[in-house]
């Protein structure tokens, strides 16, 4: 006769435990870490969100297209600030080595900058109607800018000092994506030209071709020696060697027409990317992808960021609201405050005390 406790032993196993096993097991297997089923989180904002960045106060900034910078905290608390004028157009927004928040205006054709206060400072960019697009913190102290129309990339320090360097292919609208790669350099996509661009602090330029029909738009650093790049048309993710520029090979995006758009790297070296189409954020783990579903319709997923918290931010630039991505979550995770993998037929709840 079997014994209640023999009995305990020889039992079903429930689906939290099966997931627990599986995501104890999955590292000694050599599977790796796989994300639980994440939730996502939508805040209202007024306005056409674009860009999104984290600041040195611990929230989020994001450009409003309607004339607006905002700023959400991680409990979505918003507040916004109004720039000169409602037609200036803010585009994308970066973190500055002053500390303060620096932005774009595409129709406003300056570069702003925005301290903790909420104080704006805006500088006219030299040259007229250049559409100054993405932005970034570059490795010599200066913010390093996209000009999509003029066809220029842009540099100006924190005191408002401008130079513009041309990118050498006519009609390749450097755009939506500019980062430091590991290599020092600026690294920017050219829609148009289906190039990845490369500058120098010194202003030489470098241009690398895509596969055909590739129409790269975001693109992000991935140490120690690779950048990579979401290719729109050809609904992927590629990567290319830092060193030549030469592409090491690339990932389908599983939602077909999806258009991934702009890239950021987390902490743990997976990439997270908006998929505008699809809408959907992505992530890449190793030569995987998952996706996750942006509750309201479409959304348009646009700018992407990672947060202090841990988790993914990006704003609905169609739905005039902000998503979080709710990835950090002590209470289950690995002491990293980063959720563990267990495949999804085996994902099980994970409370966090988000809403």
């Amino acid at each position: 006769m079997i014994s209640r406790s023999d009995r305990a032993l020889l039992r079903k196993p429930s689906r939290i435990e099966t997931g627990l096993r599986a995501a104890l097991l999955a590292p000694l297997l050599g599977l790796g870490p796989v994300l639980l089923a994440q939730t996502v989180t939508e805040f209202t904002v007024s306005g056409t969100p674009r860009g999104i960045a984290a600041g040195p106060d611990g929230n989020l900034w994001f450009a409003d297209e309607a004339g607006r910078i905002g700023r959400i905290t991680t409990q979505g608390e918003l507040t916004e600030f109004p720039v000169s004028g409602s037609q200036t157009r803010p585009y994308f927004i970066a973190a500055g080595p002053d500390g303060a928040m620096w932005f774009t205006e595409a129709t406003g054709n300056s570069v702003g900058r925005i301290t903790m206060a909420g104080t704006i400072t805006e500088f006219a960019v030299p040259t007229a109607s250049s559409r100054p697009t993405a932005i970034a913190s570059g490795p010599d102290g200066a913010l390093w800018f996209t000009e999509l129309d003029a066809g220029k990339i842009g540099r100006v320090t924190t005191a408002g000092v401008f130079a513009e360097y041309p990118v050498p292919t006519p009609g390749s609208e450097p755009g939506e994506s500019i980062v430091t790669g590991p290599d020092g350099a600026l690294w920017f996509n050219e829609e148009d030209a289906n190039q990845v661009g490369r500058i120098t602090t010194d202003g030489v330029v470098t241009e690398y071709a895509l596969e055909a029909g590739a129409t790269p738009a975001g693109v992000a650093s991935g140490p120690p020696d690779a950048i990579w790049v979401t290719e729109e048309d050809a609904n992927a993710i590629s990567r290319l060697d830092a060193a030549s520029g030469h592409e090491i090979g690339d990932v389908l995006v599983p939602t077909a027409g999806a258009r991934p758009t702009l890239i950021v790297r987390d902490a743990d070296g997976d990439f997270w990317f908006t998929e505008r189409q699809g809408n959907k954020i992505g992530r890449v783990h190793g030569n995987a992808i998952t996706e996750i579903a942006v509750p309201t319709p479409f959304a348009s997923p646009r700018g992407i960021a990672i947060g202090p918290d841990g988790n993914v931010w990006f704003t609905e630039n169609a739905a005039g609201k902000v998503g979080r991505v709710n990835v950090a979550a002590p209470s289950c995770g690995t002491g990293r405050g980063h959720v563990r993998a267990v495949p999804s037929s085996a994902s099980l709840p994970c409370t966090t005390g988000r809403t």
